[in-house]
């Protein structure tokens, strides 16, 4: 499919790892946040923050938007989702998805997101997400449940 990317757009930082999982949209963790090379390096525009701490650090050159970690993922993935397109919408534009350790809760926020945009399959965008960043999984128990039921409702 085309919207696999091609490239290897690999970033290794000292304690943080970015992985471009579709055109324009990042996985990372939460120590990106705070590197302003990895940030540059990868031409961020947009931050979504899945749980964990979020203080914007540059609030005049990102965009920020938190994903609120006391109500369940699945009633914020469509708002996310949409505040995701909304920032794509501008070609120049990209966004990173960080949670804590970049893996347990921006993971699903992404396949949401790739479900959707790509109308694929769970089991299609679950395949993409976890080959492309190496290490990723699903965390809380129950995500994958929600996950299958976001998929009916596309």
């Amino acid at each position: 499919m085309e919207w696999f990317l091609n490239r290897n757009k690999d970033v290794h930082w000292a304690k943080s790892s970015c992985k471009e999982i579709v055109k324009g949209v990042v996985l990372g963790d939460e120590y990106a946040l705070h590197d302003l090379a990895l940030l540059t390096c990868f031409r961020i525009t947009h931050i979504v923050c899945v749980g964990g701490e979020c203080e914007p650090k540059w609030p005049t050159r990102y965009i920020y938007k938190k994903v609120d970690q006391g109500i369940p993922l699945i009633d914020q993935w469509n708002d996310s989702r949409k505040w995701m397109e909304n920032a794509l919408s501008e070609p120049e534009n990209k966004v990173l998805v960080v949670s804590p350790e970049g893996i347990g809760r921006a993971a699903p926020l992404l396949i949401a997101y790739v479900l959707h945009k790509y109308n694929v399959s769970l089991q299609v965008a679950l395949e993409h997400v976890l080959c492309k960043k190496e290490g990723t999984q699903l965390e809380p128990e129950g995500v994958v449940e929600d996950m299958k039921e976001f998929e009916k409702m596309q």
